[in-house]
């Protein structure tokens, strides 16, 4: 019988899958916490669970460990973007078995991933059934390719990120727990754009000439790096990275000016600009409403997430969930 194996020498398939670490630019404390943790992690063995809205720069994060660490390959899988049946393939392989053609071998990712990491990025997408088989991998270190018969052992350090929170999915019922444990045995937490805006600038300018010779770098105008710093940033540091390119090819000059941002950053700034002037007025009020107001503005800021509201503010969830009951945000149940 013919066997055609579709697999790479280790060489190969380091050569493949090889990666460069990128540069984690910022010098907030919330920011260096997480690096810091990152680093303190990359020598170790253990799975890692990079948590954060999109765009906040994850894949970084992942990369970083991974390069700082004494594994070779860096095999990447997306599970938001394939079909159920598309992704358990890119996982685990493929075996056919076709008259014509002998036995067909496909390798997966977890193969691929052997002494390396494997980076599931927005694991939260991961199908139900495609996360018992993960969970069964992780358990015992064997797996069967789709249509295979004779299980393959690997070694992959899994890493994978994630812009929902997994204990919540575990409560939905979206989620196993025991891979969610297994999964989670260190946990990043990559902090929003909104929370780190002291690196708005650094960030804002490195983007803005990265890639371009010097003579032909730019500077921002104090004017734009106000607009950039009072925007909310809803697509983090994705999101401003696309604002300054943009700013960078209107600005005909040396300096970007406000003019050369997109409308809804500028229109977003004067509207925050408003609601600061809007405070100032009603500042002759009582302490409770003065409490109420910045609570239920730093919930506003945060887009609703309850659990980065209470850290900001400095309280416990609960304490958090008991004043908005107060204030009839919320029904007593979910206090």
């Amino acid at each position: 019988e013919l066997e055609l194996k579709e697999k790479s020498s280790s060489n190969d398939v380091e050569s493949k899958f090889k990666v460069e670490e990128g540069k984690i630019v910022g010098k907030s404390k919330i920011m260096e916490e997480a690096v810091r943790r990152a680093d303190k992690v990359s020598a170790s063995a253990m799975n890692v669970l990079i948590q954060g809205e999109k765009g906040t720069g994850k894949d970084l994060l992942a990369r970083r460990i991974h390069c700082r660490s004494e594994r070779k390959s860096f095999v990447v899988v997306d599970c938001s973007i394939m079909t159920e049946s598309q992704l358990e393939r890119e996982l685990f392989g493929e075996e056919t078995h076709d008259m014509s053609r002998g036995h067909r071998v496909i390798v997966g990712a977890l193969e691929n991933a052997h002494g390396g990491t494997l980076f599931l990025k927005n694991v939260d997408r991961l199908p139900v059934q495609l996360q018992g088989k993960i969970a069964h991998f992780m358990k015992e270190k064997t797996a069967l390719r789709v249509g295979g018969h004779t299980a393959f052992r690997g070694d992959a350090r899994i890493v994978c990120s994630s812009s929902r929170n997994l204990r919540s999915l575990v409560q939905e019922g979206c989620f196993r727990e025991d891979l969610m444990y297994s999964l989670a045995t260190m946990i990043i937490d990559v902090p929003s754009l909104r929370e780190r805006g002291e690196d708005i600038e650094i960030i804002a300018t490195y983007y803005l000439n990265l890639g371009r010779e010097k003579s032909a770098h730019k500077s921002l105008s104090q004017s734009t790096i106000k607009s950039l710093s009072e925007y909310n940033w809803p697509g983090n540091i994705r999101e401003l990275m696309n604002v300054v390119e943009r700013a960078y090819i209107l600005g005909e000059g040396m300096i970007v000016e406000k003019c050369h941002l997109a409308e809804c950053v500028v229109e977003k700034a004067d509207e925050s600009q408003s609601l600061q002037d809007e405070l100032m007025a009603f500042a002759e009020m009582t302490l409770s409403d003065l409490e109420r107001r910045h609570i239920t503005n730093t919930l506003e800021h945060l887009s609703g997430n309850k659990t980065r509201t209470a850290k900001v503010l400095g309280i416990t969830v609960k304490t958090l969930y008991n004043k908005l009951h107060s204030y009839g945000m919320i029904e007593t149940k979910e206090a």
